[in-house]
């Protein structure tokens, strides 16, 4: 793909899609989220709490009302939710 890339969005348009990286209002709380998360992996004995951090802090970061993680099982084609 000429001036772009694989899928089609070249390097300006991509910068164009994330946020000014001077602007630290926006940036702190998902650092913030990251750095939460970076903990809880460390400190984990279980992959569970993991999880259950990681969708905390997304939810959080988000500014969302609630946060699923799921993963798909092609073997019994189900989504299985992991955190709710």
């Amino acid at each position: 793909v000429q001036g772009g890339t694989e899928s089609g969005v070249g390097l300006a348009a991509r910068a164009r899609m994330l946020p000014d990286r001077d602007d630290a209002s926006i940036e702190m709380p998902a650092l913030r989220a990251l750095l939460r998360i970076s903990e809880a992996v460390f400190r984990a004995h279980y992959f569970d709490e993991v999880l259950e951090v990681i969708a905390e802090q997304a939810r959080s970061a988000l500014s969302a009302a609630s946060m699923s993680i799921c993963r798909w099982e092609p073997d019994r084609a189900a989504l299985r939710v992991l955190v709710n």
